[in-house]
Protein backbone atom coordinates (compact mmCIF):
# COMPACT_ATOMS: atom_id res chain seq x y z
CA UNK A 1 0.00 0.00 0.00
CA UNK A 2 1.32 3.61 -1.00
CA UNK A 3 0.37 6.13 0.96
CA UNK A 4 0.90 10.08 -0.40
CA UNK A 5 0.15 13.06 1.36
CA UNK A 6 -0.45 16.44 0.41
CA UNK A 7 -0.20 19.59 2.80
CA UNK A 8 -3.39 21.77 2.92
CA UNK A 9 -2.71 25.22 5.07
CA UNK A 10 -5.95 27.24 6.00
CA UNK A 11 -5.07 30.63 6.44
CA UNK A 12 -5.60 32.54 9.60
CA UNK A 13 -5.60 28.92 11.21
CA UNK A 14 -2.68 27.25 12.89
CA UNK A 15 -4.01 23.70 12.01
CA UNK A 16 -2.67 21.89 9.03
CA UNK A 17 -4.43 19.40 7.32
CA UNK A 18 -3.37 17.00 4.87
CA UNK A 19 -4.69 15.12 1.93
CA UNK A 20 -4.22 11.50 1.89
CA UNK A 21 -4.05 9.32 -1.11
CA UNK A 22 -3.82 5.18 -0.55
CA UNK A 23 -3.09 3.59 -3.51
CA UNK A 24 -3.01 -0.64 -2.92
CA UNK A 25 -0.70 -2.76 -4.70
CA UNK A 26 -1.11 -5.03 -6.95
CA UNK A 27 -3.53 -8.14 -5.79
CA UNK A 28 -5.62 -5.71 -3.48
CA UNK A 29 -8.06 -3.37 -3.56
CA UNK A 30 -9.01 -0.61 -1.40
CA UNK A 31 -11.71 -0.92 1.10
CA UNK A 32 -14.10 1.54 2.76
CA UNK A 33 -11.85 2.40 5.62
CA UNK A 34 -8.89 3.14 3.26
CA UNK A 35 -7.28 -0.35 3.88
CA UNK A 36 -6.17 -2.84 1.20
CA UNK A 37 -7.88 -5.96 0.59
CA UNK A 38 -6.33 -8.79 -1.55
CA UNK A 39 -8.57 -9.71 -4.32
CA UNK A 40 -9.53 -13.22 -5.59
CA UNK A 41 -8.65 -13.10 -8.95
CA UNK A 42 -9.55 -17.08 -9.34
CA UNK A 43 -13.03 -15.30 -8.49
CA UNK A 44 -13.26 -12.29 -10.61
CA UNK A 45 -11.16 -13.24 -13.65
CA UNK A 46 -9.46 -16.95 -13.51
CA UNK A 47 -7.09 -16.90 -16.63
CA UNK A 48 -6.42 -20.33 -15.89
CA UNK A 49 -7.09 -23.60 -18.89
CA UNK A 50 -10.17 -25.21 -17.73
CA UNK A 51 -7.76 -28.09 -16.97
CA UNK A 52 -5.60 -26.42 -14.54
CA UNK A 53 -7.60 -25.64 -11.02
CA UNK A 54 -6.99 -21.86 -9.81
CA UNK A 55 -5.58 -21.06 -6.63
CA UNK A 56 -5.76 -17.95 -4.76
CA UNK A 57 -2.58 -16.42 -2.33
CA UNK A 58 -2.04 -13.45 -0.51
CA UNK A 59 -1.71 -10.85 -3.10
CA UNK A 60 -2.27 -13.11 -6.45
CA UNK A 61 -2.71 -16.18 -7.35
CA UNK A 62 -1.51 -19.27 -9.30
CA UNK A 63 -2.74 -21.93 -11.64
CA UNK A 64 -2.18 -26.07 -10.43
CA UNK A 65 -0.98 -28.52 -12.72
CA UNK A 66 -3.34 -29.71 -15.45
CA UNK A 67 -5.29 -33.01 -14.73
CA UNK A 68 -5.04 -36.08 -15.77
CA UNK A 69 -4.92 -35.88 -20.08
CA UNK A 70 -3.02 -32.90 -20.39
CA UNK A 71 0.22 -31.67 -19.68
CA UNK A 72 0.89 -27.98 -18.68
CA UNK A 73 2.07 -25.27 -21.08
CA UNK A 74 3.53 -22.52 -19.31
CA UNK A 75 1.51 -20.66 -15.68
CA UNK A 76 -1.67 -21.25 -17.36
CA UNK A 77 -2.86 -23.41 -20.61
CA UNK A 78 -2.95 -27.43 -21.14
CA UNK A 79 -2.12 -29.05 -23.91
CA UNK A 80 -3.82 -32.70 -25.02
CA UNK A 81 -2.23 -35.59 -24.72
CA UNK A 82 -2.89 -38.14 -27.08
CA UNK A 83 -3.32 -41.47 -25.73
CA UNK A 84 -3.74 -43.27 -28.36
CA UNK A 85 -0.34 -42.08 -30.10
CA UNK A 86 1.46 -44.57 -27.85
CA UNK A 87 -0.32 -47.84 -26.80
CA UNK A 88 1.37 -48.03 -23.44
CA UNK A 89 -0.61 -44.61 -22.66
CA UNK A 90 -4.06 -46.38 -23.30
CA UNK A 91 -6.05 -49.67 -21.67
CA UNK A 92 -7.66 -50.46 -24.85
CA UNK A 93 -7.41 -54.28 -25.46
CA UNK A 94 -4.52 -55.16 -27.36
CA UNK A 95 -5.38 -58.74 -27.97
CA UNK A 96 -7.97 -58.45 -29.52
CA UNK A 97 -7.83 -54.95 -30.89
CA UNK A 98 -10.11 -51.84 -29.30
CA UNK A 99 -9.58 -49.33 -31.62
CA UNK A 100 -8.00 -46.38 -29.24
CA UNK A 101 -10.06 -42.93 -30.07
CA UNK A 102 -8.82 -39.84 -28.75
CA UNK A 103 -10.32 -36.86 -27.58
CA UNK A 104 -9.79 -33.88 -25.32
CA UNK A 105 -8.08 -35.21 -22.38
CA UNK A 106 -8.90 -38.65 -22.35
CA UNK A 107 -9.85 -41.17 -25.05
CA UNK A 108 -12.22 -43.75 -25.64
CA UNK A 109 -12.44 -47.51 -26.99
CA UNK A 110 -13.86 -48.79 -30.02
CA UNK A 111 -16.45 -51.87 -30.33
CA UNK A 112 -14.67 -55.32 -30.22
CA UNK A 113 -13.94 -57.43 -33.42
CA UNK A 114 -16.27 -59.97 -34.79
CA UNK A 115 -16.95 -62.95 -32.29
CA UNK A 116 -16.35 -61.13 -29.27
CA UNK A 117 -18.39 -58.55 -26.89
CA UNK A 118 -17.69 -55.27 -25.23
CA UNK A 119 -16.43 -56.37 -21.17
CA UNK A 120 -16.35 -52.77 -19.59
CA UNK A 121 -14.98 -49.13 -21.42
CA UNK A 122 -11.18 -51.38 -22.42
CA UNK A 123 -11.37 -55.20 -22.60
CA UNK A 124 -13.66 -58.01 -24.54
CA UNK A 125 -14.75 -61.25 -24.08
CA UNK A 126 -15.20 -64.38 -26.07
CA UNK A 127 -18.85 -64.48 -27.55
CA UNK A 128 -19.83 -68.48 -26.88
CA UNK A 129 -22.57 -68.60 -30.16
CA UNK A 130 -22.33 -72.65 -29.00
CA UNK A 131 -23.78 -72.09 -25.33
CA UNK A 132 -25.93 -68.94 -26.13
CA UNK A 133 -27.64 -71.18 -28.93
CA UNK A 134 -26.50 -68.84 -31.58
CA UNK A 135 -24.62 -70.81 -33.75
CA UNK A 136 -26.21 -72.16 -37.38
CA UNK A 137 -24.82 -75.59 -36.61
CA UNK A 138 -27.83 -78.27 -38.07
CA UNK A 139 -30.35 -79.29 -35.65
CA UNK A 140 -31.49 -81.83 -37.39
CA UNK A 141 -29.83 -83.93 -37.91
CA UNK A 142 -27.66 -82.53 -34.83
CA UNK A 143 -23.79 -81.06 -35.92
CA UNK A 144 -22.61 -81.01 -32.35
CA UNK A 145 -21.30 -77.21 -32.25
CA UNK A 146 -17.96 -76.24 -31.17
CA UNK A 147 -16.87 -72.70 -29.49
CA UNK A 148 -13.71 -71.52 -30.64
CA UNK A 149 -12.22 -68.14 -29.88
CA UNK A 150 -13.33 -66.47 -31.47
CA UNK A 151 -16.16 -68.21 -33.35
CA UNK A 152 -17.40 -71.49 -33.36
CA UNK A 153 -17.44 -74.88 -36.06
CA UNK A 154 -19.74 -77.26 -36.34
CA UNK A 155 -18.94 -81.49 -35.81
CA UNK A 156 -19.16 -84.25 -38.69
CA UNK A 157 -22.64 -85.09 -39.44
CA UNK A 158 -23.84 -88.63 -37.81
CA UNK A 159 -24.41 -91.62 -39.28
CA UNK A 160 -26.00 -91.70 -42.63
CA UNK A 161 -25.43 -88.06 -43.43
CA UNK A 162 -22.07 -86.40 -44.80
CA UNK A 163 -21.49 -82.97 -44.24
CA UNK A 164 -22.59 -80.28 -46.53
CA UNK A 165 -20.86 -77.16 -46.18
CA UNK A 166 -19.90 -75.72 -42.69
CA UNK A 167 -23.15 -76.23 -41.22
CA UNK A 168 -25.52 -78.72 -43.00
CA UNK A 169 -26.19 -82.23 -43.72
CA UNK A 170 -27.22 -84.17 -46.48
CA UNK A 171 -28.96 -87.84 -46.48
CA UNK A 172 -26.75 -90.55 -47.75
CA UNK A 173 -28.63 -93.77 -49.12
CA UNK A 174 -27.03 -97.54 -49.51
CA UNK A 175 -24.13 -97.60 -51.46
CA UNK A 176 -24.94 -98.88 -55.10
CA UNK A 177 -23.48 -100.48 -58.30
CA UNK A 178 -24.55 -99.80 -61.85
CA UNK A 179 -23.39 -99.92 -64.99
CA UNK A 180 -24.58 -97.97 -67.55
CA UNK A 181 -24.27 -97.68 -71.26
CA UNK A 182 -21.12 -100.10 -71.54
CA UNK A 183 -20.00 -102.21 -75.11
CA UNK A 184 -17.94 -105.29 -74.38
CA UNK A 185 -16.95 -106.86 -77.66
CA UNK A 186 -14.89 -110.31 -78.10
CA UNK A 187 -15.14 -113.48 -76.03
CA UNK A 188 -16.36 -112.98 -72.46
CA UNK A 189 -16.79 -115.68 -69.87
CA UNK A 190 -18.91 -114.56 -66.47
CA UNK A 191 -18.48 -117.02 -63.43
CA UNK A 192 -21.10 -117.53 -60.90
CA UNK A 193 -24.09 -118.54 -59.15
CA UNK A 194 -27.15 -118.95 -61.53
CA UNK A 195 -28.99 -115.36 -60.36
CA UNK A 196 -26.73 -112.84 -62.58
CA UNK A 197 -28.25 -109.95 -62.99
CA UNK A 198 -27.53 -107.26 -65.91
CA UNK A 199 -29.13 -103.40 -65.67
CA UNK A 200 -28.97 -100.39 -67.17
CA UNK A 201 -28.49 -99.98 -70.56
CA UNK A 202 -25.70 -102.13 -71.87
CA UNK A 203 -24.92 -104.02 -75.10
CA UNK A 204 -22.84 -106.73 -75.37
CA UNK A 205 -21.68 -108.40 -78.68
CA UNK A 206 -19.21 -111.38 -79.13
CA UNK A 207 -19.15 -114.71 -78.63
CA UNK A 208 -20.42 -115.40 -74.79
CA UNK A 209 -20.38 -118.35 -71.99
CA UNK A 210 -21.76 -117.92 -68.83
CA UNK A 211 -21.24 -120.72 -66.62
CA UNK A 212 -22.94 -121.20 -63.82
CA UNK A 213 -23.64 -123.90 -60.55
CA UNK A 214 -24.58 -127.15 -61.75
CA UNK A 215 -22.57 -127.71 -64.97
CA UNK A 216 -25.43 -125.07 -66.74
CA UNK A 217 -24.18 -123.41 -69.49
CA UNK A 218 -25.46 -120.14 -71.45
CA UNK A 219 -24.16 -120.43 -74.82
CA UNK A 220 -24.89 -117.90 -78.21
CA UNK A 221 -24.75 -113.94 -79.02
CA UNK A 222 -27.09 -112.74 -76.33
CA UNK A 223 -27.49 -108.67 -76.93
CA UNK A 224 -29.44 -105.61 -75.12
CA UNK A 225 -29.69 -102.81 -76.28
CA UNK A 226 -32.65 -101.78 -73.61
CA UNK A 227 -32.96 -101.77 -70.00
CA UNK A 228 -34.43 -105.55 -70.14
CA UNK A 229 -32.35 -108.42 -69.31
CA UNK A 230 -30.70 -110.13 -72.46
CA UNK A 231 -32.75 -113.32 -73.17
CA UNK A 232 -30.25 -116.13 -72.91
CA UNK A 233 -30.81 -120.53 -73.62
CA UNK A 234 -29.34 -122.84 -70.88
CA UNK A 235 -28.58 -126.13 -71.90
CA UNK A 236 -28.53 -128.31 -68.77
CA UNK A 237 -26.06 -131.42 -68.56
CA UNK A 238 -27.39 -132.54 -65.02
CA UNK A 239 -26.38 -135.74 -63.25
CA UNK A 240 -29.37 -138.22 -64.68
CA UNK A 241 -29.03 -137.30 -67.90
CA UNK A 242 -25.43 -138.48 -67.72
CA UNK A 243 -25.93 -141.35 -66.16
CA UNK A 244 -29.24 -142.11 -68.98
CA UNK A 245 -26.11 -141.55 -71.69
CA UNK A 246 -23.55 -143.99 -69.86
CA UNK A 247 -26.46 -146.89 -70.11
CA UNK A 248 -27.29 -146.08 -73.54
CA UNK A 249 -24.40 -146.12 -74.59
CA UNK A 250 -23.30 -149.77 -72.69
CA UNK A 251 -26.38 -151.60 -74.83
CA UNK A 252 -25.64 -150.12 -77.82
CA UNK A 253 -21.79 -151.83 -77.06
CA UNK A 254 -23.18 -154.77 -75.69
CA UNK A 255 -25.52 -155.56 -78.71
CA UNK A 256 -23.11 -154.82 -81.00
Amino acid sequence: MVISKDRLLVPGSIVTWFKVDITCDAGYALNDKNGCDNINECSTGNICHPARMCVDNDGGFYCADCSSGYENSGPFDCLDIDECKNPADNQCSKDPVRQCNNNNGSYTCGPCPAGFKENGDFDCSDIDECFDDTHNCSRNPVRACLNQTPGYICADCPSGYSNSGNYSCVAVGPATTSINSNTGTGSNTVTGSNGNTVTGSNTVTGSNTVTGSNGNTVTGNPTSNNNNPATTTITANSTLQIIANIVLATIVLFLS
